[in-house]
């Protein structure tokens, strides 16, 4: 029952009618297919050209795009990566059914197809990455891009990524092959999945079988690992199969019972492509970063990517919309636009002092759609359909590696330390980073107790020791901040902090058991309060900022304990991996900014402090601002030495030293008793 072939749209030159790996299709009738030796083989199967396919991977480009270039406004986009698992799922699994079934898959051939079909573009992007980089970064982000490079090359960022950061994290922005996670996500798929179907069919075992239950498997492990490993979730081979298999699903229909997926009225098909396309579109808009993604939430962008595709050519969105000129277009250009467009804005965001404006983003977007079309036309092209000799694969082959073996070099010997190296003027800590500020408080103290405290959502605590508490920092990340510091300057008292993500006063349900605790214990006579004020004030209403800051300190004065206000750290406009490295080309160092840039913040601080201080004799104020300002500028570094890890939280060494000079200063907090500050 094969279908008639849709006409070719014009924008197409016919050899395209034969991009079989362009974009999936309803695939019944076998393809005629050119083998790497230059012949005809008719063994093949392959999937029809459908312009909608297309279409559907300009979506999925286009919502990564936007997110990644505008993540305020496109806040969903990055479920367009899984629109991409489903049509590779689908247009592979087809590819794999169809001819293991007639006995003539070959795995040579198929993985020539995806060298042919990856190589040209990925060796383009990782060399010109690898070039770039060379002259923009210093040595040791050199290093740390020459390791992603090898992990490209290797198809192993996901697992690589998945043991530095989250996806979503404030480092991510400068890691220029981010990206790459997903390809090789795709890659061990397209490894590991015609192994298991060949190995099944040689042993009798049903295809929709094996086909669902790892699909089945899959999508639970997802489910399990959304609660206990978000980061693994996100990156896991494991964990996102089943949106591979979904596609796969679909091609195992379509090719064995087709005359239950193909749509049998007008009417089915037009409510299967627009309840597709309204999943899809509710996966954009509701999906977040913060969500635990995968989880349940992919179901969305899957569930309406494989409506879409299963709804077939002929539905009016498949046809006049997905099919339409601009969007097969970019369809076309959607591999080489997602491999270039993040390390254009990366990079930008690497050589600049701050977030890259909204016009240098949509430049940078242009310039990556321009360098798309230049890589589909003179190159992707090109290689897929010109001729297909091994010489040709062996050679992309071989290209690939070498790039990847010489970010291995790079990284194995340090990004070569023969490169500029960063002015000694300038501050070169390497703690930069929350990741190594954390594993130092994991390394070097205890979890703080009572347990009641320590178990509740997203409440990190520490201790100096074991033991009764002395001191108690009570407060947001600011107070794990300043925590590692006073803990090293006060060796004689047991510090402690009570971390949450929000301001620091007593009838704040999220405080509610911290200042339970620390009130009924009599062995803490000293609390801190540290936060960042100009911030978490603007979380209370302005009339009740002043009264229930006084309530917090009369409960604390009341229960005898000694309260002391931290003073805000000046919060930059760009973060210190631009005061860390020197200027060079295309870069410019800066450490410093005005200090009319915190003017207002302060301002609005002491509105409510000024008040606090005169009214309560047991309130004290901890002067930390002018350890990084004087009357003209704030700096983030001094004396050679990085004090800030990002634009407001201070780094290992800032800790120490900010510390070192509040205890000096205020003898007070060593005794564990304050006197009045003048």
């Amino acid at each position: 029952m094969a279908k008639s072939r849709m006409a070719f749209p014009q924008t197409l030159a016919p050899v395209e009618e034969q991009a079989l790996d362009a974009a999936p299709t309803h695939l019944r009738l076998p393809h005629r297919d050119v083998a790497t030796d230059g012949r005809e083989s008719s063994s093949a199967v392959h999937p029809r050209y459908r312009p909608d396919i297309d279409g559907l991977r300009a979506i999925a480009v286009l919502s990564v795009v936007g997110f990644h270039a505008f993540p305020v406004t496109v806040k969903g986009g990055f479920v367009g990566v899984d629109v991409f698992f489903v049509i590779s799922g689908f247009l592979i699994s087809t590819i794999i059914f169809g001819n293991v079934v007639k006995d003539g898959f070959s795995f040579f051939d198929f993985y020539s197809r995806r060298i042919r079909r990856i190589f040209p573009a990925l060796s383009i992007v990782l060399i010109a990455t690898l070039a770039f980089g060379g002259m923009v970064l210093l040595a040791d982000e050199y290093a740390w891009l020459g390791k992603h490079v090898a992990a490209g090359a290797g198809f192993v960022s996901n697992f690589v990524l998945w043991h530095e950061h989250g996806y979503f994290d404030a480092n991510a922005d400068s890691k220029p092959l981010l990206h790459l996670w997903s390809l090789a996500i795709e890659e061990q798929f397209y490894i590991a999945w015609p192994i298991v179907l060949c190995v099944a069919w040689q042993r009798r075992i049903s295809l929709l079988w094996v086909t669902v239950s790892l699909a089945l498997a899959s999508f639970v492990f997802n489910l399990f690992m959304s609660t206990h490993d978000g980061i693994g979730d996100f990156y896991s081979p494991l964990t996102r199969s089943w949106e591979l298999l979904a596609g796969g699903l679909l091609a195992y229909a379509t090719l064995f019972h087709a005359s239950v997926v193909e749509p049998s009225s007008r009417g089915t098909r037009e409510a299967l492509s627009i309840a597709g396309l309204a999943a899809l579109a509710a996966g954009l808009a509701f999906t977040r970063s913060t969500s635990a993604f995968p989880g349940w939430w992919a179901v969305l962008p899957v569930a309406g990517a494989t409506a879409i595709i299963a709804a077939g050519p002929h539905a009016w969105i498949n046809r006049q919309v997905l099919g339409s000129r601009p969007l097969v277009w970019f369809g076309l250009i959607s591999f080489p636009l997602y491999l270039w467009h993040w390390p254009l804005l990366s990079f930008l965001r690497i050589i600049g002092n701050e977030y890259p404006s909204r016009t240098d983003r949509i430049v940078a977007i242009l310039v990556a759609v321009a360098l798309a079309w230049l890589t589909y036309r003179l190159i992707e092209r090109p290689v897929r359909f010109g001729t297909h000799a091994r010489s040709l694969v062996v050679g992309l082959f071989v290209v690939v590696m070498a790039t990847g073996v010489g970010g291995l070099v790079g990284y194995r010997n340090g990004g070569f330390v023969s490169r500029p190296a960063a002015d000694p003027a300038v501050v070169n800590e390497g703690d930069i980073g929350s990741d190594e500020f954390h594993t130092y408080i994991a390394a070097h103290f205890r979890p703080c107790m009572p347990a009641e405290v320590r178990d509740e959502p997203f409440a990190p605590c520490a201790q100096s020791r074991e033991g009764p508490i002395d001191l108690a920092i009570v407060g947001d990340s600011h107070s794990e901040s300043v925590f590692v510091g006073l803990a090293e300057a006060l060796p004689a008292l047991n510090v402690a902090f009570y971390m949450r993500d929000s301001i620091p006063i007593l009838d704040n349900p999220r405080f509610a058991k911290t200042y339970a605790s620390v009130i009924a214990d009599p062995a803490i006579r000293t609390v801190v309060l540290a936060a960042w004020w100009s911030k978490r004030l603007r979380e209370v209403p302005a009339a009740a900022r002043l009264p229930k800051m006084q309530a917090t300190i009369d409960a604390l004065i009341a229960a005898g304990k000694q309260v002391w206000l931290l003073e805000d750290t000046p919060n930059f406009s760009f973060t210190p991996r631009f005061c860390k490295y020197a200027s060079g080309f295309l870069r410019r160092n800066r450490c410093s900014e005005p200090v009319a840039s915190n003017a207002s913040e302060q301002a609005d601080d002491y509105r409510v402090f000024s008040p606090l201080l005169a009214a309560n004799e047991g309130l004290h104020m901890l002067a930390a601002f002018g350890y990084f300002c004087d009357r003209s500028t704030c700096s983030m570094g001094r004396d050679g030495v990085l004090l800030f890890r990002d634009s407001n939280h201070l780094s290992l060494q800032g800790s120490k030293i900010l510390a070192r000079r509040l205890v000096a200063d205020n003898p007070a907090l060593s005794a564990g008793q304050a006197t009045r500050s003048p």
